[in-house]
């Protein structure tokens, strides 16, 4: 079995364009171990494409994402129990996680776990709703 260090949900945003920073932000955050993009009508390919320039460009080892479907619920509550913290996109998601032990991370926190995976993620399990309005979750 896998073991996580986040899931990533990635959904277009409302204008429809795809959230490219997110999914670089995710690759890059899998230093200690994989993250689980969860992809929210989003196809694989696509994500590949946004992400095949980064991996050629990344100097620091990298464990790397695995991609799962909105819809494998079953996959998700699995990569729950072991994942540090997570961002999701949707409160649909966000309840699931948070009903398998995940809590709310602010935008500060995130970024502090981003930086340092490992000793952020040791400290404690968090989901970041990324559906409030930024004011709303600093």
């Amino acid at each position: 079995m896998i073991r996580y260090s986040a899931i990533v949900e990635v959904a277009r945003l409302a204008d429809g364009a795809i959230p490219t920073a997110l999914i670089g932000a995710a690759y890059r955050a899998s230093v200690a171990a994989p993250v689980l993009l969860v992809l929210r009508d989003i196809e694989v390919a696509t994500v590949d494409r946004i992400l095949d320039p980064l991996v050629t460009k990344t100097a620091k080892p990298v464990q790397g994402v695995v991609y799962a479907l909105a819809t494998d619920e079953s996959r998700i509550v699995r990569a729950a129990r072991e994942a540090a913290f997570a961002v999701t996109t949707t409160p649909s998601l966000g309840r699931l996680l948070a009903a398998h032990g995940l809590t709310s991370l602010s935008v500060d926190e995130l970024e502090a776990t981003l930086a340092v995976p490992t000793a952020a993620a040791k400290a404690s399990r968090h989901v970041l709703d990324t559906t409030a309005p930024v004011a709303a979750r600093v």
